[in-house]
């Protein structure tokens, strides 16, 4: 981590602080009347968390006692007792995996009270992977009521990590400092560097998850003003993408008309993103939406992918009729592969249409080997019928004949 940065943020803490309320003040004011908010959950939800649902409010208090699931055993909170179990499960760990998890979530409730206890006791655990992961169990609770600490301790111990690990506290700590301010850990996290194409990612993917839980927890509008608030830059044109990752899931006409808005400056990256989650819901409207753009626009030709690998799988008569009508590029290409991977389990004949129809020698030769040994451990008496009536040279049959169907179909052409 740049030190530089640490010396900022303690100088700007209190102004971030203050600013930060403004910004959470004002985001609420004028978003009334345009999108409906929704309630902000509270810390003790995680950051961008799978796991954790909200219980819909006509279902509480309808369960009996015997329809409530199993609670898991509470973690002790007596602070002698729970050091000690720590240190035993510690021991016991070697011999019992599953104690990990308890052991985990027992660091993070000695890190309320004494964070740097907790630490050292997670030094402790012999497994690196277990180690790491109850480490930044650790920091993102403490970052949750003293972010600036934990963020200067992972500074001050970064020696003789990797910089992946490193990076991964780093996650952890702003998962919790956003937990309870999160335009704060906005502000905080934009004066992270930015020197390498490395350190880019890292900040990107910090703000990213950011702005993805304040667009899913308090609304677009918000997490969009938060952004507007950034100055042109790399970042922000990645948070744009972010946002409209989520938008489009939820109003994908609106997050188009926001695209458009943008004009020029909307990127190739943001455009994709709008069809590839557009296209999980509704694959025919996402490619109508295509269709909009000018055909030399990147995005067009390579979002053409993105939509087929999504349609094809539901709907193989739509999604190769508007292929057809698509215009040919390499990129094109990749759509067809895209598309000749799933016609392959329903129709392989067609299937070897498809991958014969591609421009590129290259990935001609791929799709029509994987075409081949796929349609000839399905059905090797119709295959053995096609080449036999092909006009391919014996050398080629020979080489289909040959040709094995690769399961997973990543390879060259990457995943389908």
């Amino acid at each position: 981590m740049n030190r530089n940065f640490l010396t900022l943020l303690g100088l700007s803490w209190g102004l971030s602080i203050a600013v930060a309320f403004y910004f959470g003040r004002s985001a609420a004011n004028q978003s009334s009347g345009i999108e409906a908010e929704r309630p902000i959950k509270t810390s003790s939800q995680s950051l961008a968390d799978p796991k954790t649902t909200d219980r819909p409010a006509e279902l509480a208090g309808t369960e009996s006692m015997a329809d409530l699931p199993e609670t898991e055993e509470p973690v002790e909170t007596d602070p002698i007792a729970l050091r000690e179990s720590i240190l035993s499960n510690i021991v016991d760990l070697s011999n019992n995996p599953q104690l990990a998890d308890t052991l985990r979530k027992q660091l993070a409730e000695l890190a309320k009270t004494s964070p740097i206890e907790a630490l050292e006791l997670s030094s402790q655990i012999p497994s690196p992977r277990f180690r790491e992961q109850a480490t930044n169990g650790v920091l993102r609770e403490w970052a949750e009521s003293d972010p600036m600490s934990a963020l200067q301790w992972i500074d001050a111990n970064s020696d003789g990590l990797t910089r992946s690990v490193r990076n991964e506290q780093l996650i952890a700590a702003y998962a919790g400092f956003a937990q309870n301010n999160l335009q704060a850990a906005l502000l905080s996290a934009g004066q992270l560097g930015e020197a390498n194409s490395y350190e880019l990612r890292i900040k990107s993917r910090i703000m990213g998850d950011m702005i993805r839980t304040q667009a899913e927890n308090s609304g677009v509008v918000a997490a969009k003003q938060s952004i507007e608030q950034m100055p042109d830059s790399e970042i922000r044109n990645r948070l744009i993408t972010d946002l409209i990752d989520v938008w489009a899931g939820t109003s994908p006409t609106e997050a188009a008309a926001y695209i458009s808005s943008l004009g020029d400056n909307a990127t190739e990256e943001q455009k994709r993103a709008l069809a590839r989650s557009w296209a999980r819901n509704d694959p025919a409207a996402a490619a109508s939406w295509i269709d909009t753009l000018d055909p030399s626009d990147p995005a067009s030709s390579r979002a053409t992918r993105d939509i087929i690998r999504e349609w094809a799988r539901y709907d193989l008569n739509s999604s190769a009729e508007w292929l057809n009508s698509r215009p040919a590029s390499p990129e094109m290409d990749r759509a067809i592969g895209s598309y000749t991977y799933h016609a392959v389990q329903e129709d392989p004949a067609s299937a070897m249409e498809w991958a014969t129809s591609v421009d590129s020698e290259g990935m001609k030769d791929y799709l029509q080997k994987r075409v081949a040994g796929a349609w000839r451990e399905e059905d090797p008496v119709a295959f053995q019928n096609y080449l036999d009536s092909s006009e391919l040279s014996d050398e080629r049959k020979t080489e289909l004949q040959e040709a094995r169907s690769w399961g997973s179909w990543q390879g060259r052409w990457g995943r389908r």
